[in-house]
């Protein structure tokens, strides 16, 4: 079904980083420079949530998600990561919860740029930001944290995967890391106390099955399980798996 989206019912205009469509049907829009817009295309109703007039310190929403209990993600450009939680049995409204990076404080979230956000098959969030690698949201002596190469990643190559432009959870539970400098891989059930192993995958001259570019900007699974690679320079990549 097609419907009719009038301008003045989604006042945005520019960049549109990411679209979410939520459990209940609404869309979430997020844009760079504008803020957050949520429509209901039922009512043909829209919310504008900006810095101006909202909870939200900032008008760049990178990234939205939803988890498997309802709760909306929303990854921002500076102000860090906002955690939407319904509340009323309607779910019609939300209760925000920002996480950010603390100096000093290494439970923190790494970096306050935040360009996406997964749920792996065991319900946990995974965060990829720009500049602070890879995070695990967790708990320490029950307060919100963040596991990451600061206090729990040690094999983690922060050197040069510290900028995250993508996440994605394959069949077999391994977690596929987008950077600016390759892809990595890991088993996010292999390790015990976060001691993942990371494997890296870049470009080799004159390999032609090795990666594409390792400007590497999306990772998608498809409904058959295939990852797939989008990269800057590179183009479309299929991953290819050596069962030897």
């Amino acid at each position: 079904e097609n419907i009719p989206v009038e301008k003045r019912l989604i006042p945005l205009n520019g960049y549109i980083r990411d679209i979410l469509q939520d459990k209940n049907g609404k869309i979430w829009i997020g844009s760079h420079g504008t803020g957050l817009v949520i429509f209901d295309p039922d009512r043909q109703q829209s919310i504008h949530l900006n810095k101006l007039n909202s909870k939200l310190p900032g008008n760049n929403v990178l990234s939205i998600f939803e988890d498997s209990k309802g709760n909306i993600w929303l990854g921002t450009k500076g102000n860090g990561l906002y955690k939407a939680v319904p509340t009323g049995a309607s779910h019609t409204l939300y209760t925000l919860q920002n996480y950010k990076n603390i100096r000093d404080d290494i439970t923190s979230l790494s970096n306050n740029q935040v360009y996406s956000v997964i749920e792996d098959h065991k319900g946990r969030i995974w965060v990829g930001t720009f500049g602070g690698g890879l995070n695990l949201f967790t708990h320490f002596n029950g307060k919100d944290g963040f596991k990451n190469y600061a206090n729990g990643f040690h094999a983690y190559p922060f050197s040069w995967a510290k900028v995250v432009r993508d996440l994605c959870e394959d069949d077999h539970g391994r977690i596929w890391v987008a950077t600016s400098y390759g892809l990595l891989v890991f088993n996010a059930d292999g390790e015990t106390n976060h001691a993942y192993k990371f494997h890296a995958y870049q470009k080799i001259p004159g390999n032609p099955h090795s990666l594409g570019n390792n400007g590497v900007q999306v990772v998608c699974k498809d409904k058959t399980g295939q990852i797939w690679v989008g990269t800057f320079g590179g183009g479309l990549n299929k991953v290819l798996v050596d069962h030897n």
